[in-house]
């Protein structure tokens, strides 16, 4: 008798924009593979990092594709991204795809709808993206290519709801650790009190989070962060203050570093307003430590003051039954039950946060019950066994709802539909985005524009009105000079090419110039460019406005000054232009078919086109020399 056939594996994939950090992907691909028997792999930002290591520690495949999107010049590369995704997507064909973090997300979406993947999936992290005005737009345009989209917290799935998504296609799974890592029965509290010299009945509270640098004014971040530090210390250290002169018993400690220079500069600030409240004795900065459930365990009460969170940090607090204080703020309300499982106060409220840390402090029967409470629902509902049962009950009744996926018919469709809506979404970002917005939120308005032009148009009318009435001739003043057409303006897009040039690495310029650098030491020509591309660009030279000043004055010195400068360019050995391009004519010479192997001299040809452009543009002669120079260097019979 035949032995039934084993259904093959479900094959599950999870994509996040990083290398570092983020370990509860790799808990939960590593917990899907060996509690429920999936077949897991992951694609990330790169083939290095912390969170690369972890993968390949614990067996689970790793690939690797480019989601980076720093600046506003990336937006021409996404169509690259997207499609060398679509070729891994297509390669694998996964059953499951999961993204995590934005980047990742908006793009993982893209590719993933245009292959057709038979299931797609978003686990949003947090609320913070949904509070601001670009991003939220961005998921809002791009959600419906998801099959669904799991919110992480209660308000998140609120948010999506009132972005129009329908509630059959909302998920909720928390982001849950491992409670073994927190267990309080088989911690030893940290010696924090002996550490710093303080009594040990001392009551000690504090606070564990990076310290990240004030979040700038745009629209990429929350209204309500913008200015201000995400984590508030500051807050911390103000309600320090006020808790002293109630209870000068209480000592204080902020656990954790900075996050990159900015965060350990907002750090060195948060110092001096200790200092400067007079509470650097009673409070401690502790540093980086890998010692979290020690520390914990060893606090009277934890405090998590953020302005926009998912969690943040009191899911751990709560597991090792430290008695927390939070913010109503994102996620942190589902955990932290206000009365039962901790206290809730106001964001941004220093008083608020002294008066709910000491009515914990005051009432130590409330703090041990609220914190025996919190354990218990962190375990019930707050871990990573809980969430990844929960992942892997939708990934079934979603594939079970699905499609077979990855139909051929539907990609060329798909990508043209889904092509011309992605460019909608470049131009709104690019003309909005990009350009209005910015000039909007600075205080532009364009009524305010043509409000001053008439009043600008009704004064110089009321001076011709008063000129007709008093009888006074109008003097007529001389025509400007006109100027060649071509005069001005070919330079300013002259130097605009250059800052194109000089800044743009697509074309592998920097590439082929380092190339060339190696055999003939080529560098001081990118250093020209980019000298080029800063005068392009910089207006503090003052070039457009004295060229301005030239052509209403028709005085030619500015031209001739010009002219000076592209003679002193082209000359001058201060630069080693001379000296290099001598030798590089010996070595070309000498190794002609290696220089032409390496660049194909085409940079040479635009250097000859640049120095020709000179040459007949300011009557020197650099064409005449350039070409006796070529001559030497590659005779007629070398080229």
């Amino acid at each position: 008798m035949a032995k039934p056939k084993t259904p093959p594996r479900r094959k599950i994939c999870h994509i996040a924009a990083t290398t570092e950090g983020a370990a509860w992907v790799h808990e939960q691909l590593r917990d899907l593979r060996d509690r429920h028997g999936f077949e897991v792999t992951v694609i990330l930002n790169g083939d290095k990092g912390k969170l690369v290591d972890r993968f390949n520690a614990s067996g689970i495949r790793v690939l690797h594709t480019d989601f980076d999107f720093i600046g506003s010049g990336d937006l021409f590369s996404l169509p690259r991204k997207v499609i060398g995704l679509m070729r891994i997507l297509r390669r694998e064909r996964f059953d499951v795809v999961q993204t995590h973090l934005f980047h990742s997300m908006v793009i993982g979406r893209i590719a993933s709808w245009f292959v057709d993947v038979p299931v797609r999936l978003s686990m949003i992290a947090g609320p913070f993206h949904l509070e601001a005005f670009t991003p939220r737009w961005i998921d809002r345009w791009t959600c419906w290519m998801e099959t669904a989209v799991i919110a992480s917290c209660v308000y998140t799935r609120t948010l999506y709801q009132a972005m129009g998504v329908p509630k059959r296609r909302t998920e909720l799974v928390y982001y849950g650790p491992d409670p073994a890592r927190f267990d309080p029965d088989k911690t030893d509290p940290a010696d924090l009190r002996g550490e710093f010299g303080w009594a040990p009945d001392a009551p000690l509270v504090g606070m564990v989070a990076y310290f990240y640098t004030e979040m700038g004014v745009n629209r990429w971040t929350p209204p309500a962060v913008q200015g201000h530090a995400n984590k508030r210390q500051e807050d911390f250290i103000h309600a320090a203050r006020a808790i002293l002169d109630r209870r000068p018993d209480v000592r204080f400690v902020l656990v954790g570093s900075g996050w990159e220079a900015g965060g350990f500069a907002y750090m060195d600030r948060m110092k001096a307003l200790a200092t400067s409240l007079g509470v650097d004795s009673q409070l401690r900065f502790t540093g980086f430590r890998t010692d979290v459930p020690s520390v914990l365990r060893g606090l009277d009460v934890a405090v998590q003051a953020s302005l926009s969170e998912n969690l943040g940090g009191t899911i751990e607090s709560l597991l090792m039954a430290c008695p927390t204080v939070a913010t109503r703020t994102g996620g942190m309300v589902d955990s932290v039950i206000d009365g039962e499982t901790g206290t809730l106060v106001e964001p941004r409220d220093p008083q608020d946060l002294a008066g709910g840390i000491l009515r914990l402090l005051d009432d130590r029967d409330l703090a041990a019950r609220v914190a025996a409470r919190g354990r218990a629902w962190m375990l019930e509902r707050f871990t990573l066994d809980r969430t990844v049962d929960d992942l892997a009950a939708i990934y079934t009744a979603r594939l079970r709802a699905s499609s077979r996926g990855y139909r051929r018919w539907m990609v060329v469709p798909r990508v043209a539909v889904g092509g011309l809506f992605c460019v909608a979404i470049v131009v709104r970002f690019v003309l909005f985005d990009m350009a209005l917005l910015p000039r909007w939120d600075a205080g532009w308005r364009p009524w305010t524009v043509w409000r001053y032009r008439l009043i600008a148009l009704r004064y110089r009318l009321s001076g011709h009105v008063s000129r007709l009435r008093s009888g006074v001739p109008r003097v007529a003043l001389p025509p400007p000079p006109k100027l060649a057409p071509l005069a001005i303006w070919p330079r300013i897009w002259l130097w605009r090419i250059y800052a194109f040039v000089g800044r743009n690495s697509s074309f592998g310029m920097r590439r082929r110039l380092r190339t060339v650098g190696e055999a003939a030491a080529e560098w001081p020509k990118i250093w020209l460019w980019r000298f080029y591309a800063f005068v392009g660009r910089n207006s503090s030279f003052g070039i457009r406005r004295r060229l301005r000043a030239w052509g209403e004055a028709a005085s030619l010195w500015p031209k001739i000054w010009l002219w000076r400068f592209y003679a002193f360019v082209g000359r001058n050995s201060s630069f080693g232009i001379r000296r290099r391009l001598r030798a590089l004519g010996t070595v070309a010479a000498e190794q002609g078919e290696r220089l032409r192997a390496a660049a194909a001299l085409w940079p040479k040809i635009w250097l000859w086109r640049f120095y020709a452009f000179v040459g007949r543009n300011s009557s020197f002669g650099i064409r005449r020399r350039v070409r006796g120079f070529i001559g030497k260097v590659w005779p007629p019979s070398q080229v």
